[in-house]
């Protein structure tokens, strides 16, 4: 294993020599795609070259990429770089060209871009079984632990013994995405960001620089100021490599503090990264009535992208809808929740594909009149007069007309919820391919923020 590597350029810096190579081999790169950032790929890049000792290799790589002058004459020199294969095929030279086109794979296909949706998918990639693979093999083993947390929860997840093995390490955020590595009785922190490692020699500082950075990189989260949310990924290929002590830890944090962990965008985080622990999360709310409320407030919490806990879970975890709906049959005031959640989530959608103003104030003057209904009568009558209130704007929305209230819909999870059939409306929704595609995670951009006027 390797000590401090201190000469990985940052992301920026890259990315823009990346896009200089684009245009010069005569490529017509969206500007878009390159630099709303590639921490993703970055940081799995990172964690691979990491694990198998490259990382001295793909720092210098990275370096001469930068340091490319912007002339064919110098794209074609021949690179020689530390750590480098001696059987490298004749007609793939190393040759500063063919670097480029090597960090471009590797780059943008562990970033699992958007070009790519519904084959890849951050969350999944390193999932046991899925489709990262390598000289080593494909994945065998993977753990998350995602949640709120605090800088201790996270110090007793650091396990030296399994973080000084074969291991890809990576933590999401919100929009960004780093990695980490344990070698040589030392931590080291990469985030693309900046590019140079930075070292700790105790664990403790350790779980405080990952708690810290997802703090700033989430923004502002409601709940306590002490608790971070995030995601711990690990993987590997290695069959002898035991992760069940780190399962062991993490499902302690969810037995004694499982309102901890769901604050802030925690249940974000669980619904996109750890969906499997949204069932006990279910049972407990059922059983609890205070972490039942706390519950319920984080599925209304929203995140840097304005997202709610609800609409993650509807995205990621979409199989987990039924239970929540059998939570709501046995609690009327969560059930009267959920609906008026799932009409917001509604009138938002409306909201972003509408073209004129006129239509954009009906439906904000909607939304304000949302926290009115007390009832399961009062809010059947609300959402039965939202398709009359927006019938005279139909062709005033990007897709020609508003979107229906029907069970297709987050209107019909309402409706569903306000004692329309539970069992109908879940084979609509099969039928229809209601959720659609998950959205890129543990990027390093915020998508546009809706308009001030659509709150709860």
């Amino acid at each position: 294993m390797n000590g401090l590597i201190t000469g990985i350029p940052n992301q920026s810096e890259v990315i823009n020599k990346l896009f200089q190579f684009a245009q010069h081999i005569g490529g017509r790169p969206e500007q878009e795609v390159f630099f709303r950032g590639l921490c993703h790929g970055f940081s799995i890049v990172y964690g691979y070259m990491a694990a198998t000792d490259n990382l001295p290799w793909w720092a210098a790589l990275l370096t001469e990429l930068i340091e490319w002058d912007g002339t064919e004459e110098k794209l074609n020199e021949i690179i020689s770089l530390p750590g480098a294969r001696e059987d490298n095929p004749p007609e793939f030279p190393t040759t500063r060209r063919n670097l480029f086109l090597r960090a471009l794979d590797y780059l943008y296909f562990h970033q699992a871009s958007e070009s790519l949706e519904g084959y890849l998918q951050q969350q999944t990639l390193l999932q046991k079984d899925g489709v990262f693979e390598s000289e080593q093999g494909k994945i065998v083993h993977h753990f998350v632990a995602a949640g709120s947390f605090s800088f201790n929860d996270i110090e007793e997840l650091l396990d030296e013994k399994i973080f000084s093995k074969e291991v890809i390490c990576l933590i999401y955020m919100d929009t960004h995405a780093c990695a980490f590595r344990y070698a040589e009785d030392r931590w080291f922190f990469y985030d693309p960001n900046k590019g140079k490692e930075e070292e700790y020699s105790r664990k403790s500082n350790m779980a405080n620089r990952i708690w810290a950075t997802a703090k700033r990189y989430n923004g502002n989260e409601f709940g306590p100021s002490n608790r971070s949310s995030l995601s711990i990924d690990i993987a590997t290929w290695k069959q002898d490599i035991d992760f069940s002590p780190l399962s062991e830890v993490y499902t302690n944090l969810i037995d004694k503090k499982p309102i901890d962990l769901v604050g802030g965008t925690g249940l974000h985080m669980m619904a996109c990264y750890a969906p499997a622990q949204l069932p006990n999360l279910f049972t407990l709310a059922e059983n609890d009535t205070y972490f039942g409320k706390k519950f319920a407030a984080s599925l209304a919490a929203k995140d840097k992208n304005e997202k709610t806990g609800l609409e993650m879970i509807l995205r990621y975890a979409p199989d987990q809808l039924d239970a929540l709906f059998r939570l709501a049959s046995k609690n009327e005031k969560f059930q009267i929740k959920m609906a008026r959640l799932f009409i917001f989530i509604g009138l938002k959608e409306m909201h972003e594909c509408a073209v004129n103003e006129e239509t954009k104030t009906i439906i904000c003057n909607l939304v304000k009149n949302l926290n009115k209904p007390t009832s399961l009568d009062e809010l059947k009558t609300l959402l039965d007069g939202i398709d009359s209130a927006i019938l005279p704007s139909r062709g005033n929305f990007s897709q020609g007309e508003a979107p229906k209230i029907s069970d297709g819909s987050a209107f019909g999870h309402a409706k569903c919820l306000l004692n329309i059939s539970r069992e109908k409306h879940l084979r609509s929704c099969a039928c229809f391919g209601l959720f659609g595609q998950p959205e890129q995670q543990g990027q390093n951009v915020g998508n546009e923020k809706p308009d001030s006027c659509l709150t709860m």
